[in-house]
Order: structure tokens, then C-alpha cells, then sequence
């Protein structure tokens, strides 16, 4: 963040009000890249139900294998898999473009603050000149990891926030109340696999 104020401080310094054409553009982005993890998001929860479904299917298989086998169920278990496989690559499919045009958007971002900055400075009649130049390319090269991780941390903070839903519904399904009670804390639980 420090880093962040003093690359902006700097560059209102070396090319005026022409930085704050790549601050506009660099807040537009911040809805699609907010548009674009959001439906990430919603596409890694589905992703996710798909594959649990096939793990649990692949482990009620290896479970019974001797059933599944004595009674020739395995052609059917084989396609029903199959299906549940189809299901989840299509989403992984979906999942891994939405996620190139997100790295696509984070490696195009810096260039198009960089060209709206000096779009600007040009427009207001200054003349880029070389120690201009190289002096704001600096300040964004300094810029350009804070700029390249905001949406990457997003992310993960989504995923994170998938991941602990997840954790949290599957340790409140352990808990069992062994008898009805009013009582606003639970003196006395069970805890037992389903």
C-alpha cells in the first residue's frame, strides 16, 4: 500500500494530472476484474459438488468392489462415473477459460494505465521526452506487482472463503444432539461419522 502512494506521489510529481487518467482506468477495471472472479467463483462451487459426487462415487465402488462384482454391476457403475466425470471437465473447462481471461486481464492491465497516462500528458500539449519517459516506466514497474496481485489476491480470498464454508459444513454435520433440549448451549453432544 506504502509502495502504492509513493509510485502515485511520484508520478503526480513527474507527469501532473496525467497519472490520474491511469488511476481512472485502473478504478473501471476494478468492476470487470470484480465481474470476472465472481463467476470464477460460482464456477469453482460447482466444479466442486461434481467431484465430490465422483469421489463418492468412487468410494462406495472400492467399497463394495466384491459386490459390484459378483453381480456384474460394474458396466453401470463404470458409465454412471463417466458421466459425473463428463460433468465436472466441462466445468473444469469452463473454470480454466474464465481463469485465462482473468491472467490475461491482469498481464494487460499495467499497459493500458500505462498508454492512458501518456495519452493524456500528450493531450494536454506536453512532449514526452526521454527522462519523462523513463521516469514514469520506472514508477510503474514499481506499480506493476501491486497492480498484477490485487486480483489474485481476490481470488484466493474467494477461494479461501469456498474452502472455509466447506470445512465448517462438514464439522457441523459431525455434531449429533443426543436429546432434544431448550437450553441456549449444548451441555452434552455426540460426535460420530455419518
Amino acid at each position: 500500500m506504502l509502495r502504492c502512494l509513493y509510485a502515485q506521489k511520484n508520478l503526480i510529481a513527474s507527469i501532473g494530472p496525467g497519472d490520474l487518467a491511469g488511476l481512472g482506468a485502473l478504478i473501471l477495471m476494478v468492476p470487470i476484474q470484480g465481474k470476472v472472479a465472481k463467476s470464477l467463483f460460482a464456477l469453482r462451487r460447482k466444479q466442486l459438488k461434481f467431484t465430490d459426487e465422483r469421489v463418492k462415487l468412487t468410494n462406495e465402488a472400492l467399497q463394495g468392489v466384491r459386490v459390484v462384482k459378483m453381480y456384474g454391476w460394474d458396466g453401470a457403475l463404470k458409465a454412471k462415473m463417466a458421466k459425473v466425470r463428463k460433468q465436472e471437465l466441462a466445468h473444469l473447462r469452463r473454470t480454466r477459460f474464465i481463469s485465462a481471461c482473468f491472467s490475461m486481464f491482469i498481464m494487460v492491465q499495467p499497459l493500458v494505465v500505462t498508454v492512458a497516462t501518456f495519452c493524456v500528458y500528450v493531450g494536454a500539449g506536453n512532449t514526452l521526452t526521454a527522462p519523462t519517459v523513463v521516469t514514469a516506466l520506472a514508477i510503474f514497474a514499481l506499480l506493476r506487482l501491486p497492480l498484477a496481485f490485487l486480483p489474485i489476491l481476490l481470488v484466493q480470498a474467494g477461494n479461501w472463503g469456498v474452502s472455509a464454508k466447506r470445512i465448517t459444513r462438514f464439522l457441523l454435520s459431525l455434531i449429533h444432539i443426543s436429546e432434544p433440549t431448550r437450553l441456549r448451549r449444548i451441555s452434552y453432544a455426540v460426535f460420530c461419522l455419518k
